[in-house]
């Protein structure tokens, strides 16, 4: 690593990302022309406005960093015929680039995914590049092509960007060498990815507008009306009291700082909210959510939530190991309106996660991944996902079943 490639050491809250070689994909179901000349156009584009995502990461003794790519053109990755999985053929590599485009074709339609790894970029930052591109792709359609790009920095650290406005992160206490040491990833073949396969609750436009509705009455947010619902079903799930979850879920911190934040400036601008059920919460929906809101506004309103950035569970020595008794939820909200041309029609929007965990994490069971719940609406239609290893399909399912009929209880009361 020389000097002129080097752009800056990864930060505590990057670091567990690029331990696991974690990436999120950002995917959308496309119907009409689509085409592949513009779309590479567009994604060039993309990566020359925002040069981090044509960066690598680089392992060293002293830890990871963010590294400039020697000029590489990465071609997207044309994938045909059905998958079980939006990762199947990807196999992303931080050590080439921090963001993969692929287009995987079905007959009438196509799934066109943009990963960006988890250490550069979180959702907020993530959907606003998704948008981008496809105002890329229209415009390189048009006629009138895409115009003078101007790259953008670096985005920072949340650490840095939380210490310019006056708020110094919780001590994180010392963890085992073998736990934060960088590592270099012997990266595994696809069938041992972790979080490789999804499930989904959709909910129609009359459900999700009912529950919208029914929010806006009982002045509790959805997201709290969902949490509410994951933490009976996890209960339920497990066999165990409600007192016994805990249930944590990251924060967009770039609105509720002073200055804001851009959807890009930073990579991961996020805290880690928490909230476990007490014997005075009755066990319902919207008992629990209120009182899952009612925490997180006392988080901020004392800055606690803004100064703890995320860390990956199973990386970091703080809070509760993952295991049963913990659930995570990342709310993404709703997925921008992307700009199209009049030939091609956006139908349907997915993520996805692929993570490859070093050897000995992996021969160790560690890190193990809490069950978590992906929140996105489009269309105006309100999705949960999860995901997750081979080898917990039937957890999983069960989970989903369950989660699924207790929400839709819960909305059948509503009408």
């Amino acid at each position: 690593m020389t000097a002129s490639t080097h752009i800056r050491p990864m930060m505590q809250s990057e670091q567990g990302f690029a331990r696991g070689n974690i990436y999120v994909g950002y995917s959308v179901r496309v119907y009409g022309r689509l085409d592949p000349a513009a779309l590479a156009t567009a994604y060039d584009a993309l990566r020359r406005r925002f040069p981090v995502l044509a960066a690598h990461i680089e392992t060293t003794d002293s830890g990871y960093f963010l590294v400039e790519s020697a000029g590489e053109s990465h071609a997207i990755k044309v994938l045909d015929g059905p998958a079980e999985s939006l990762l199947t053929g990807v196999n992303p590599d931080q050590r080439e680039a921090l963001a993969v485009l692929t287009v995987r074709h079905f007959g009438d339609y196509s799934d066109v995914t943009l990963f960006t790894h988890h250490s550069i970029a979180d959702a907020t930052h993530s959907l606003e590049l998704l948008a981008q591109l496809w105002s890329f792709y229209t415009d390189a359609v048009s006629g009138g092509g895409i115009g003078v790009v101007e790259p953008q920095p670096y985005p920072i650290a949340v650490e840095d960007l939380l210490a310019a406005r006056g708020f110094v992160p919780t001590p994180v206490p010392e963890a085992p060498d073998d736990i934060i040491a960088p590592v270099a990833i012997e990266y595994q073949d696809e069938s041992q990815q972790p979080l490789h396969k999804g499930l989904r609750l959709r909910l129609t436009e009359p459900e999700t507008t009912a529950l919208i509705e029914y929010s806006r009455r009982e002045r509790v947010t959805v997201h709290g009306l969902l949490s509410g619902a994951m933490l009976i079903a996890e209960a339920k799930l497990h066999d165990l009291p409600l007192t016994s979850l805990t249930f944590m879920f990251p924060v967009n911190l770039r609105p509720r700082l002073s200055p804001t934040v851009g959807a890009t400036e930073g990579t991961n601008v996020l805290g880690i909210a928490n909230y476990v059920p007490t014997d005075t919460v009755a066990a319902a929906v919207v008992d629990l959510g209120r009182a899952v809101c009612d925490q997180l506004r006392a988080g901020l309103d004392s800055g606690l939530i803004q100064r703890n950035p995320p860390y990956i569970p199973g990386t970091a020595p703080q809070g509760l190991p993952p295991g049963p008794g913990q659930l995570w939820a990342t709310n993404w909200g709703r997925v921008p309106a992307l700009r199209t041309p009049p030939d091609l029609h956006i139908g349907d929007f997915r993520s996805a996660f692929d993570i490859s965990w070093p050897a000995d994490d992996l021969a160790a069971n560690q890190p193990t991944w809490p069950a978590t719940y992906v929140v996105t609406t489009f269309l105006g239609r309100l999705s949960l996902e999860v995901h997750h290893d081979e080898k917990a399909t039937e957890e999983y399912q069960r989970r989903m079943s369950i989660f699924g009929s207790l929400l839709r209880g819960f909305l059948s009361t509503l009408r």
